[in-house]
């Protein structure tokens, strides 16, 4: 295919006073990817040679001259001034030229208004322009831009077979050759300036949007029409909305303009689809004129003539118009009434006209605009699974890669750093994993993105000056909470990071260089921003890598301040540093620790973390998990800290406050994952190697739970009843020392002469710590009512041994039998499990041993109230209470506490050395409740 011709244009001015202009000139010029040419190529202002000047001038192919109130510099050789004598040597070598006065009531600073000889020479050359070449005033650089790039366009068509508008045969439709000039132009779609293009209807990902709940519109609605806004929809059914004229907002990157492009092509393919004109609202803003004259001027720059014009008016008065205006957030603030009230003028004045205006929500004035909003969402899993199989049009891994990295996952959710990381495995066929080294290969991609295409002369600057320039941005507005920046003041902040380099940069060259050929930074109105926060922040942190440790710690209570310090953290690469670092920043905030340690485990000591949580308290440790809804508020925050510390957390009541957190935020992403990965992923191999052939099967029945009135010693608490039960499974023995460790490693600190042994129950274990090990294992604790069931083994009596207990039958104090039995030996301390005869069911140490744990609440008054309902069938005990059940008695209790219907009660989060539990399994739920 024939390379396109690039023309070079030479603009002619004054330079002190016109620099705006020259850059508005300039934009025009790469706009239209045509090469600008002028004097800041030759040195310093009004000292060029003139010779180069006229060089210039000589190889130019267009002479584009901006003139406002200044003479310039005359050089010694000549008594007109350079600026003259480059128009005069256009003129004489017949060169093409646009030239633009400026207008006599635009406002003008009075140093750069030159008086004397110098005026009076100005106003001679002034006039001989009028009369010859001058295009049009100018007021504002906005409004030379546009004036510049409207004439600059049509001379491109005269002199560019390629541009040359089409113009309508005698008896060609005019509808049907407008909609083939709009296929052609959005049939293709570039990717941020990567060496390749797509197809659209290749690469194009259907966005979904969802509406804004508070309506913002004029007029009646039906109850259907409000129906069909609760759900998202697909970009497409915007234009079979009861609501013609909607916004769209989005981030940047999300595919805003892209969306709008696809809605043309679209439509322009389809015989009988809508007339599609789509514009760019940051050039509308330049005009005075109506919404629709410059639609209509839209049109002609896909097909000129009166017929087009006719068709083109015709459908905006009909009903198969689409009216697509990009980017409402680039309209200049001091336009941004003018630009809206014009649009709204327009919906209301072509009610059939379908209407859809896109604008970043950081710029969007919502009491401006009384549409309809729509919010793009971010791209789902499936999504970007289609994304990266388009664009590596087969198979790849990649898509696997980024949704087990949930860091990256969270970038690929935005289409355009989506296609930066796609770029990035295509070039390398690699990914980092750690989300700070992406970041950087990011930036770095996209800073030099011309050099590794060989494209000369593209990017000027080094990639250092660039960086160096955008960490100095980045710190200096982040430190002032600013995330949108003026011109003026980042030009001011980019000549000093200039000055301190010792470079004599253009500054303003430089912001360009960034903005055009990076997109890192990116301009709305008379603001900049970076295109995504996670660019902004990861140069912050670049900037802290030159700070005190003292300095960034400093900050940590600063929630705004956190993902910067964990970047930077990141960037730690010594073992001595980062172990330092993480011990100080445990010491300041352990939850923001937590969540800086998975990107630093190369950087610290092995399991430094399980060491600081060892060396913390239990209570501490429990009073950080309980406080992070409070401290962090964010649930993605509270989640990421809560799966840091479930790989390195043992203590079951800490994980158990954990839990209760994570199930609250069960829809947070990751949520659910934790909890999987932490008890339910190998919850069925660890039943089955540790306790399955210990499990016995408890047939489902009927029995009188409680004691009779006649019973010795009974409680008050003990109301008889009778409860149905179905099927269940129960531990043969307590649980043990050497199984609950498994668990709980650390526990085994807490073993004494109490209960020492392998073989032995666990002990001091709380009623938290016991639920946890039993989730761990896909079981639970049982109820009371199951426990009591299990104890009898269908026995009636107060013991399942009958109406006595001693001591070769259980483990208890049995210098205080039940009665009047003879007293026994009291071993103090507790017994290996299984050392006294099992039940009738083959259950050992229902009576003794240990106090065991119930899932219920404790309440005294539990059985009266079931009484009152006759046979009650599972019981789950009370709704709510201040303690939990506890059963059996233990090797301190007397005979009377072991009995079978004896129940008490303790608050949960006790622990002593009389206290254990067993566990019970029911098959058909999966096992844990």
């Amino acid at each position: 295919m024939m390379k396109k011709p690039i023309f070079r244009i030479f603009v002619s001015s004054t330079y002190i006073d016109l620099i705006n202009y020259r850059h508005a000139a300039e934009k025009a010029i790469n706009d239209q990817k045509q090469k600008y040419e002028g004097m800041e190529y030759m040195g310093a202002m009004d000292k060029e040679p003139v010779a180069a000047c006229l060089d210039l001038v000589e190889q130019c192919d267009l002479f584009i001259g901006i003139y406002a109130w200044r003479y310039g510099h005359v050089p010694d050789t000549s008594d007109i001034s350079i600026t003259e004598l480059e128009y005069r040597h256009a003129k004489q070598l017949e060169k093409p030229c646009l030239c633009y006065l400026v207008d006599k009531e635009q406002p003008w600073k009075p140093g750069f208004i030159e008086d004397g000889e110098a005026g009076d020479k100005l106003n001679t050359f002034k006039a001989g322009l009028t009369k010859e070449v001058v295009r049009s005033t100018f007021t504002e650089s906005a409004d030379l831009l546009y004036k510049i790039a409207r004439d600059l366009s049509n001379w491109l068509a005269e002199n560019r077979p390629d541009l040359r508008m089409s113009k309508l045969k005698p008896g060609q439709d005019p509808v049907k050759s407008y909609k083939k000039a709009i296929a052609k132009k959005y049939t293709t779609l570039s990717m941020i300036g990567f060496n390749r293009t797509f197809a659209m209807d290749s690469i194009y990902i259907p966005l979904t949007i969802h509406p804004d709940q508070n309506p913002r519109f004029a007029g009646n609605r039906s109850e259907d029409d409000e129906k069909s806004l609760i759900r998202s929809l697909k970009a497409e059914e915007l234009l079979d909305l009861p609501d013609r004229t909607v916004v769209v907002l989005g981030e940047p990157g999300m595919g805003k303009s892209t969306m709008l492009q696809y809605l043309a092509l679209r439509e322009s393919k389809r015989t009988d689809g809508r007339f599609p004109i789509i514009v760019k609202l940051a050039d509308f803003c330049k005009t005075r004129d109506p919404l629709e004259s410059f639609l209509l001027a839209g049109v002609e720059h896909h097909i000129t003539g009166a017929s087009m014009q006719n068709s083109a008016r015709h459908a905006l008065a009909g009903h198969n118009a689409l009216i697509l205006l990009d980017g409402l957030d680039e309209v200049s603030r001091n336009e941004y009434r003018s630009v809206t009230e014009r649009i709204k003028s327009f919906s209301a004045a072509h009610e059939e006209c379908r209407i859809i205006i896109t604008s970043r929500k950081a710029g969007f004035q919502c009491s401006e605009v009384p549409f309809r909003l729509f919010e793009l969402d971010q791209l789902p899993p499936g999504e970007i699974e289609n994304f990266v199989r388009k664009w590596f049009n087969g198979e790849t891994d990649l898509a696997q890669r980024i949704a087990v990295n949930r860091r990256i996952h969270e970038l690929a959710q935005n289409p355009f750093l989506l296609s930066i990381i796609c770029f990035i495995f295509e070039k390398d066929q690699s990914l980092p994993q750690r989300r700070v080294e992406l970041y950087q290969k990011c930036a770095v991609t996209l800073l030099t993105l011309f050099d590794e295409k060989q494209i000369p002369k593209q990017n000027a600057y080094t990639r250092r000056l660039k960086e160096q320039v955008l960490k100095d941005i980045a710190y200096h507005f982040f430190c002032k909470d600013v995330d949108e920046f003026s011109y003026e003041s980042l030009i001011e902040q980019i000549a000093e990071t200039l000055s301190e380099m010792g470079q004599t940069d253009n500054e303003e060259k430089v912001l360009r260089e960034i903005c055009e050929n990076s997109g890192l930074l990116q301009k709305s109105d008379d603001h900049h921003f970076f295109v995504h926060r996670t660019f902004f922040e990861y140069y912050v942190s670049c900037k802290m890598r030159s700070e005190s440790r003292s300095t960034v710690l400093s900050r940590v209570s600063q929630a705004e301040w956190e993902e910067p310090i964990r970047l930077f953290a990141a960037q730690i690469k010594t073992i001595e540093e980062g172990s330092e670092f993480i011990g100080k920043l445990w010491a300041e905030d352990r939850a923001l620790a937590l969540r800086c340690y998975p990107d630093m485990a190369r950087v610290v000591e092995p399991e430094l973390i399980k060491k600081l949580l060892i060396q913390a308290d239990v209570n501490e440790r429990i009073e950080l998990v309980k406080g992070l809804p409070e401290k962090i508020g964010d649930p993605e925050k509270i989640v990421e800290t809560l799966r840091e510390l479930f790989n390195h957390e043992s203590n079951g009541e800490v994980i158990y406050w954990g839990v209760q957190i994570l199930e609250k935020m069960n829809k947070i992403s990751g949520a659910a994952e934790i909890m999987y990965e932490k008890f339910d992923k190998g919850a069925k191999e660890r039943y089955k190697n540790y306790i399955e052939n210990d499990m016995v099967c408890i047939p489902a029945g009927t029995f009188m739970m409680g004691s009779p009135d006649n019973e010795y010693d009974r409680g008050s608490n003990e109301t008889l009843h009778e409860v149905k039960l179905d099927e269940f499974y129960i531990s043969r023995f307590q649980v043990t020392n050497v199984l609950y460790e498994k668990f709980d490693p650390d526990h085994k600190k807490r073993r004494d002469t109490y209960s020492d042994g392998d073989r032995q129950p666990v002990v001091y274990v709380n009623w938290y710590e016991a639920v946890m090990f039993c989730r761990w294992l896909g079981c639970r604790l049982p109820v009371e009512a199951e426990w009591e069931y299990v104890c009898r083994a269908s026995t009636n009596t107060p013991f399942s041994t009958g109406g006595n207990l001693t001591d070769k039958q259980a483990n208890y104090d049995a210098r205080y039998p039940y009665k009047n039995n003879p007293k026994g030996k009291y071993i103090e301390q507790t017994a290996p499990v299984g050392s006294y005869p099992p039940n009738a069911w083959g259950i050992y140490d229902m009576h003794g041993n240990v106090w065991e744990w119930c899932q219920d609440w404790y309440d005294e008054k539990y059985y009266e109230t079931c009484k009152g309902k006759g046979t009650v069938e599972n019981p789950r005990g009370p709704e709510s209470g201040s303690d939990r059940v506890l059963r059996g008695g233990s090797w301190r209790s007397n005979a009377q506490d072991c009995r079978s219907a004896s129940r008490g009660g303790l608050r949960p989060d006790d622990r002593n050395y009389a206290i254990g539990f067993r566990l019970v399994f029911v098959p058909q739920s999966g096992g844990s409740s």
